[in-house]
């Protein structure tokens, strides 16, 4: 796997994670806390994708399902999303 991004032309410094999650270091409240953190409500549904940005991770099929998902649920992170934007000074990029 470390030689895929080279294939695609990425010449920057990467690293390569394990697939999976050390159910050791999870714990009873790593939900609360990453919620906590990035101003998520406990009840609002979140989807997350940690990956590469490449064609065989099907980025495309996970757009288009956020896209449905937001229909059928407005408020599923705008606030936070919008708050993140300009707090990170790209709200001019994020639309």
């Amino acid at each position: 796997m470390v030689d895929v991004p080279k294939e695609y032309g990425v010449a920057s410094l990467h690293t390569v994670f394990p697939t999976g999650v050390n159910i050791i270091k999870a714990t009873e409240n790593a939900g609360a806390a990453f919620r906590k953190k990035h101003c998520f409500s406990s009840t609002q549904p979140i989807l997350v994708h940690i990956g590469r940005a490449v064609f065989e991770k099907n980025i495309e099929f996970l757009l288009v399902v956020t896209a449905s998902l937001v229909k059928q649920l407005p408020e599923l992170a705008l606030k936070q999303l919008t708050t993140l934007a300009i707090r990170l000074d790209i709200q001019e990029n994020v639309k």
